[in-house]
Order: structure tokens, then sequence, then C-alpha cells
């Protein structure tokens, strides 16, 4: 009678734990299988720009914004202190070239192209299902798709993120790294007529990349060479968009 009761007080424990730990297998394992190659694909070494995410910062004001020369490309017109010796359009772009090999490229994008647009489709049962697992709040414009993508790292996946974003994590990641190749920073901005993110320092690069999102949330690109940040700040402050008729 005794070691049968003795066997009972081992016995049950132990089939106690095999029960936890079959359901902490069950629980963690599907979690692992995302976690671990998403690690292993964006190591820090590897991707280290997979693992920026945009610090805020504001255009600073010109003392003066009406000097200097206006140009224009499409419905957006900005200003730079210098005269352009040269400039180029294309079906797809605008160029100006300054001196010091100082040139500013303006892109628009076209109507379809967006982000927002590849993920929802053109079929309801498509929307409905991208917005469901995207987050609603994440596809209200195409600013806020890539915001909330540029703001993704591969650290925030792990075994106390519910699995909900942890399934995301890996679609925010590959859009995320189509602008990666841009900057090894990222900086977000915003005014009272456009908000948008500039990749790269102009201390440490010679190309900086501009996303500009207006008011109706039409993307404009802008390539910037050669510029300082002051200079680059003194366009963007500068910038008005007339409403596209």
């Amino acid at each position: 009678m005794a070691s049968r009761f003795l066997t009972k007080k081992t016995v049950l424990p132990a089939i106690a734990v095999l029960f936890v730990i079959a359901g902490l297998g069950a629980y963690l394992f599907p979690k692992l299988k995302i976690i671990i190659p998403m690690r292993m694909k964006y190591s820090r070494d590897a991707s280290p720009r997979m693992y920026l995410v945009p610090q805020k910062r504001a255009v600073a004001e010109p003392a003066d914004r009406e000097g200097g020369y206006e140009y224009a490309s499409g419905n957006l017109r900005f200003r730079v202190p210098s005269k352009a010796l040269r400039t180029f359009r294309s079906d797809y772009a605008r160029a100006f070239v300054f001196e010091s090999s100082k040139t500013v490229i303006v892109s628009s994008q076209k109507e379809g192209e967006g982000v927002l647009d590849a993920l929802l489709g053109a079929h309801p049962g498509q929307a409905e299902a991208m917005r469901r697992f995207w987050g609603h709040e994440n596809l209200q414009s195409e600013y806020a798709v890539v915001n909330f993508c540029l703001h993704a790292t591969p650290d925030k996946g792990s075994l106390f993120t519910s699995r909900t974003e942890l399934m995301r994590l890996p679609s925010m990641l590959l859009l995320k790294a189509v602008y990666s190749p841009l900057g090894d920073v990222i900086y977000q901005f915003e005014t009272k007529r456009f908000r948008g993110f500039q990749f790269g320092d102009p201390q440490t690069t010679r190309e900086v990349f501009v996303y500009l999102f207006d008011l109706s949330d039409h993307l404009f690109r802008i390539k910037l060479s050669s510029l300082g940040q002051q200079e680059i700040d003194l366009l963007l402050a500068s910038i008005t968009i007339a409403p596209q008729g």
C-alpha cells in the first residue's frame, strides 16, 4: 500500500510536468517557426538597416521663404538658393542640376502604383482580408502603411509578442527591405502642408531620398545629391503643393 502511494506521488507530478511541457511546446513552436528563420534572414551583422526606425525631426523654417529661385515639378513647387544650370524632364521625373554637382530629382507616384493599392488589390474580399491581417488602422492611407512597416524591426518578434503581431512581422519586414537601401538613417517629419520621411544623413552620404506625402496622401519622391541638411530643410520648408485638378 505504501509503495503504491509513493508511486502515485511520483508519477502524477511527472505526468503534470509532461502536460505543461506539451502545452508550452504547442504554444511556443508556432512562434519559434516564425522567429528563428526571421532572425537568421535579418541578422544585425548582415542587415543592420532593418533595425533602423524613423527618428522624428523638425524641418527648420528659413528666415526668408521667398528668397532664391522657384522651381516646379507637376503641382509641387519648391525654392533653392541657386539658379539651375540645366533641367531635364521625362515621363516619370524632372531633374534640376545646380553648381557643385548638386541635383534635385522629383517624381510623383502614379495612380494605382502605391503599396496600399498592391496590398488591397481590386477584389473587395482581398481588401477586407488584408485589413483584418494588417489592422484597419495601418491601412488607412499610403503614409500609414509605409510608416507601419518602417517601424518594424526583426527584434520586435519574440516569444512575448502576440501571435497576430508576430504573423504580420515577416510581411512588414519584406516591405521594409524595399526602403532599407535608401539610407543608413531614417528621419520622420511633419508640417502643416505635408509629412514624410528622409532616408540618409547628408553628412555621411552624398545622396539623400525624401518621401513626401501631401494632405491628400499623394506621394512625391525627391532625390537630393550633394546638398547639406540646411539646404534640404530650406527646400522642404519652401514646398507648396497645389491641389490636383
